[in-house]
């Protein structure tokens, strides 16, 4: 963890590094962004971000539906 690594500040997981939040706990707080206040609103978009770009980095377009 990086000194500049931003940290849950509340809830169940207050003190645990954004990076390291769960997947569904992380896209909970995305969908409820507009309710968290900066800088920590960036720190959970940016992740979740992250989180979502790595899941398309091997254009894997065998997983897409057969219409697609």
């Amino acid at each position: 963890m990086s000194m500049t690594e931003a940290v849950m500040a509340f809830g169940k997981h207050a003190g645990m590094p954004i990076s390291k939040l769960p997947s569904g706990y992380l896209w909970w707080l995305a969908t409820k962004a507009e309710h968290i206040k900066e800088p920590m609103k960036s720190a959970i978009l940016a992740e979740h971000n992250k989180r979502l770009e790595s899941m398309w980095i091997d254009d894997d377009f065998d997983l897409w539906p057969q219409e697609f």
